[in-house]
C-alpha cells in the first residue's frame, strides 16, 4: 500500500468519524457544548483534505514558504 493510498483511506475514516460525531451530537445534545462539534468538524475537514489530495496539509512540499526560492530543493 502506497503512502497516498494510506492517506486517502485515513481521510475516508476521518470523514466517517466526523459524520458519526455530528449525528451522535445532534441526537444526544443539540447545542450543548461546542467542543465536540468543533472536533467533529475538524475530523471532517482534515478527512476531506486527506481524501482529496492524498497528502496531509502539514506536508512541507505543500507550502511555498517551506523552501527557499534561491536554493534548489534537495
Amino acid at each position: 500500500m502506497t503512502e497516498t493510498t494510506r492517506n486517502r483511506l485515513l481521510g475516508l475514516l476521518l470523514l466517517l468519524v466526523g459524520a458519526a460525531g455530528i449525528l451522535l451530537m445532534s441526537g444526544v445534545s443539540p447545542g450543548g457544548g461546542k467542543l465536540p462539534w468543533f472536533l467533529a468538524g475538524c475530523c471532517q475537514g482534515l478527512g476531506a483534505v486527506l481524501l482529496l489530495t492524498g497528502t496531509p496539509p502539514w506536508h512541507s512540499a505543500r507550502w511555498r514558504a517551506s523552501w527557499h526560492p534561491l536554493r534548489p530543493p534537495n
